[in-house]
């Protein structure tokens, strides 16, 4: 029974006719700056709360990863339809132009909705961070275990000639190339999900990384999910500005009558 109220007080979705704007454009490719920044505050907020997080429970790890992930990923939905829903308002009225007979210059097209908007945006902002990932993907080999610093109390045998030649292994020294780098800044992008796999296993990390340009975009494509559903997000406002006039009008119409009943009749 609530659940049937709730749904007959849920405002209806009125829906406008609105001008289609141009999916590609260069409001559209500025956005992208924007998803791009997100990703910048999300690796900087990571930094600091990703150890936080690296539990040794594996489902732990799962749910407290996955959780900062899908809150990631609803700020960039959220922000995705609020942006869809204020072109779609700017839409109606270039529509409402159009149909009055003036011309609509390609600028203002261009501040239009169009549904694949938003992922063009996503595809333009994360570009530069997708292409870092594909070269990784394409050059990552399996990590193998490196001999570490030669403990101190060990460094007054290497003059020794029986014991220095085993010793010696702890003086090779290898270079940190192209693919460490890429490595390092791939490895931030995706501090959740190298959390939830884990770094006992070289080989996860391995797959990790030859998935890592579909998994960079992973959570910024909310922003265009959330972006497509303007047109819904708009039909909402209209449904909420006609319910709000019905109950002004019906209050209105009640206070009228109310009136009525208390004003006296008059005798002839």
């Amino acid at each position: 029974m609530q659940k049937n109220n709730r749904t007959k007080n849920r405002p209806s979705l009125i829906y406008k006719p609105y001008l289609t704007g141009n999916w590609a454009s260069p409001l559209a490719a500025r956005r992208g700056l924007k998803i791009l920044g997100y990703q910048a505050v999300f690796v900087f907020f990571y930094i600091f709360v990703g150890q936080a997080l690296m539990f040794d429970n594996f489902v732990l790890r799962l749910v407290t990863n996955a959780l900062i992930l899908g809150a990631m990923g609803a700020l960039l939905y959220m922000d995705g339809m609020k942006t869809g829903e204020e072109d779609v308002a700017y839409a109606e009225i270039a529509h409402s132009r159009q149909q009055d007979g003036q011309d609509i210059p390609k600028q203002e097209r261009d501040r239009c909705f169009h549904p694949l908007k938003g992922l063009f945006s996503v595809l333009v902002g994360m570009l530069p961070l997708v292409l870092i990932a594909l070269a990784l993907a394409l050059t990552a080999q399996v990590q193998r275990y490196h001999l570490g610093g030669l403990p101190s109390w060990l460094e007054s045998y290497r003059t020794r000639q029986d014991i220095g030649i085993a010793l010696a292994y702890y003086n090779e020294t290898i270079p940190m190339g192209v693919t460490d780098v890429l490595r390092i800044i791939v490895r931030l992008l995706l501090f959740p999900y190298v959390n939830i796999v884990g770094t006992e296993v070289p080989m996860h990390l391995l797959w990790l990384e030859r998935f890592s340009p579909l998994l960079v975009l992973l959570v910024p494509m909310a922003y265009a999910g959330g972006y497509a559903l303007g047109p819904k997000a708009r039909a909402a406002v209209h449904g909420s500005i006609a319910a709000d006039h019905k109950r002004r009008v019906r209050r209105d119409r009640r206070e009228r009558k109310r009136r009525r009943t208390k004003e006296p009749t008059q005798l002839v």
